[in-house]
């Protein structure tokens, strides 16, 4: 099989750290710099102006959250798909507390709770409105009681709302909104919105998207599959080994979309497989997608790749199905003939649990493969237990003082192994993998 020759402008990690902080003041302190450069108007107290403030950086945000749950893919080679959707999250709660500030500030200049009163108007109404829609966005992410799709299909729907409507509200709440600068600021921010949701609901659907069709759905072990995809008529963009795609099956009458990583390596002739593990609603019938469905792919998307750095020698860690990305990797590794030592530390409950058993043996000698089993049968003989620094120290010790780690399994695992990493002195800047809350 040919390699697909790639070339990559990468980010340094210094630079992605300055990167995020430039973005995080530009967000919250805009809008602020902009109300105090307009001139304030005369009778204009302290809490109004406060109560304005909070308004105007709510009403960023609320536009920014859109950009950055656009999938931009200049945002995602900054900063990588995970920072930004835990950013995302954060960023969200912090607009609904500020969205909140803005009656609280202006009942404490006027002396009442008005804004409680139904009898306001219809231009405070679209501000109640924004208020009431943004805030059950933040509870439908706050408590995740939905599966996957139906809890993205409501919270986009009700941020959709609430922009729509503070927007509004901006505009139509008279001379505050529509003095000097703050004119030029609500049409931009409506600008933004607009091209947001035209770049996402028609641009991506008819021409951003990768269009397959399934070549064979292959069993790995008892409740993983392996979803093979031949371009159609376009592939996406070549990717690092390690990133994951947005991936969309036409089966069964389902069209449903989720993120998977991209297990096989870069190949010459566009095509892609993902392995998917039985857990949910969708993947639970993953292995009865047949031959020939069709398939729209949107990615690559993440930094999870070791192509970002200059790794002397690799250490990789995973846990179940998080052996995916680690697979694409060592992949690539073994097809590029990159005689870099490496070591994969494999974390399983049983045998039959070890995917792509039969292909991490035929790794090239450069590559040392450690299976750790939790629930292991009698006649296993090889380690026990857990990842750990322990087990870290012992199969990997001769090359932590200069590998950088990359780790991906189950949440509770990753920490785990994170605190043993940092306990065993390999330097933060050494240690990488992604957390993802889409």
């Amino acid at each position: 099989m040919t390699v697909r020759s790639v070339s990559y402008e990468l980010a340094a990690g210094s630079s992605l750290k300055v990167g995020w902080c430039v973005m995080l003041l530009a967000i919250l302190l805009a809008p602020l710099m902009i109300m105090f450069v307009v001139s304030p108007v005369e009778d204009t107290s302290f809490w109004r102006a406060l109560a304005r403030g909070s308004a105007l950086v709510a009403g960023a945000m609320l536009v920014v959250q859109g950009l950055l749950a656009a999938r931009l893919r200049c945002l995602d080679q900054a900063f990588g798909h995970d920072v930004i959707m835990r950013f995302h999250r954060k960023a969200g709660f912090f607009a609904v507390g500020l969205a909140f500030a803005h009656p609280v500030f202006l009942a404490i200049d006027d002396g009442s709770l008005w804004f409680l009163s139904f009898d306001v108007g219809w231009r405070i109404g679209l501000g109640k409105i924004s208020l009431a829609a943004l805030m059950g966005a933040a509870l439908v992410v706050a408590l995740g009681r939905f599966d996957y799709l139906r809890r993205r299909t409501v919270h986009g729907m009700l941020a959709r709302v609430a922009t729509l409507s503070v927007l509004g509200h901006g505009f139509v709440m008279g001379s505050d909104g529509w003095i000097g600068a703050l004119h030029v600021f609500w049409w931009g921010l409506a600008g933004v919105f607009v091209v947001t949701v035209l770049y996402g609901k028609i641009y991506m659907p008819r021409w951003g998207r990768g269009q397959y069709v399934v070549a064979s759905v292959l069993r790995q072990t008892h409740d993983t599959w392996t979803v093979e995809l031949t371009p159609k008529t376009r592939a996406i963009r070549v990717h690092y080994p390690g990133q994951f795609m947005f991936l969309r099956i036409e089966a069964a009458g389902r069209r449903e979309e989720h993120p998977f990583t991209i297990a096989s390596a870069p190949r010459a002739d566009g095509g892609i497989a993902a392995t998917i593990k039985e857990s949910g609603d969708f993947t639970r019938g993953i292995g009865s997608v047949k031959p020939g469905s069709r398939a729209s792919v949107e990615g690559p998307f993440g930094r999870f790749c070791y192509q970002f750095h200059a790794p002397s020698s690799l250490v990789f860690i995973a846990g179940g199905v998080g052996i995916t990305p680690v697979m694409s990797m060592l992949r690539h590794l073994r097809d590029t003939g990159d005689a870099r030592p490496a070591v994969l530390l494999f974390g399983n409950k049983t045998e039959e649990d070890i995917i792509f058993r039969d292909e991490l043996k035929a790794l090239p000698a450069t590559v040392r493969v450690v299976h750790i089993l939790s629930n292991p049968s009698s006649t296993w003989n090889g380690p026990l237990g857990y990842v750990t620094a322990d087990s870290i120290r012992e199969h990997a010790a001769d090359l932590l003082a200069v590998a950088d780690v990359y780790l991906c399994g189950p949440p509770v695992m990753m920490d785990k192994v994170i605190r043993a990493l940092r306990d065993l002195n390999v330097p933060r800047h050494r240690i990488h993998y992604e957390r993802f809350a889409l």
